[in-house]
């Protein structure tokens, strides 16, 4: 799955424009897409570890967490995204990293209308036995909907249960 964390204070900067007087050209926050993923079995070896390259701000390439509820790390993977990130440098010279829980509904706005056009299945990929179970989720999120809960029910959708798409 694809995920994107946007951060509060990291700025996308780049060349001035030819002839700006400026230092550099402010693009706007840093959105960071990242995978979450779930591997079945064995930890991945050496080698494969070796394939991912770390991310921005010296995020680790990989990590490892053991899953203990398993419809939980679903739904951790899934999850829109909520809120964004602080990062700070440390005198030790490696970043830290705190939750921004008040992003604001406009960044919301923005990152959502940006991506609207993709659905989960846009944003999954597998590999291996994998395949077959991302092909199932497919079908059905292409021939099933949640079912419709009324709107003071606080379950999320899916607790509700699937109900056949209507055809056109």
């Amino acid at each position: 799955m694809i995920e994107f964390e946007v951060f509060r204070n990291v700025r996308h900067l780049a060349a001035p424009r030819a002839g700006s007087l400026a230092a550099h050209e402010d693009h706007g926050r840093v959105i960071a897409p990242h995978i979450q993923g779930i591997i079945w079995g064995d930890a991945p070896s050496r080698r494969s570890r070796a394939c991912f390259s770390g991310g921005i701000l010296n995020a680790p390439a990989i990590k490892i967490v053991e899953v203990h509820d398993f419809a939980g790390a679903l739904r951790y993977m899934v999850k829109p995204p909520h809120r964004g990130r602080s990062v700070f440098r440390l005198t030790s010279g490696r970043y830290c990293r705190r939750p921004w829980p008040k992003m604001s509904l406009t960044l919301h706005h923005l990152l959502l209308s940006n991506l609207h056009q993709f659905c989960y299945p846009d944003l999954t990929f597998a590999g291996g036995e994998g395949r077959a179970v991302l092909a199932d989720a497919k079908r059905l999120w292409r021939d099933y909907v949640p079912a419709a809960t009324h709107p003071t029910d606080q379950r999320w959708p899916m607790y509700a249960g699937l109900v056949k798409r209507a055809r056109g």
